[in-house]
């Protein structure tokens, strides 16, 4: 794995790790409610989205290690351009639902558990 790599994946890792610990036990009214939690839990999405761009092309064979890394660059991309289009229910499903999983991935790559 090269270096930049390294760094791009704990990127992803701080970020998840963001979101998970502010955005996990959140109810849609409340996030939807919360400016402060909505766009900064956005602006983490947009963080893993642009470090998985740079992975994918970077490192294929990284990137063939994490499922999906192209619909996580295509979120970013939504997140980014077609804010006015945000669906907040299902930036709060990825946080419950996939975000875990990606994750756990990445830590795997970096060589950690936890």
């Amino acid at each position: 794995m090269q270096p930049k790599t390294q760094k791009l994946l704990s990127d992803i890792e701080q970020a998840a790790e963001f979101i998970l610990k502010h955005a996990t036990a959140v109810s849609l009214d409340d996030y939807v409610a919360n400016d402060f939690l909505r766009l900064s839990v956005e602006r983490q999405f947009e963080i893993i989205g642009e470090a998985a761009r740079r992975i994918l092309l970077s490192d294929p064979p990284v990137a063939v290690e994490i499922a999906d890394l192209p619909q996580i660059v295509s979120f970013r991309n939504l997140i980014a351009h077609g804010y006015d289009e945000i669906d907040h229910a299902r930036v709060l499903a990825i946080v419950r639902d996939e975000l875990p999983a990606l994750l756990e991935r990445v830590r795997r790559l970096l060589g950690r558990r936890q």
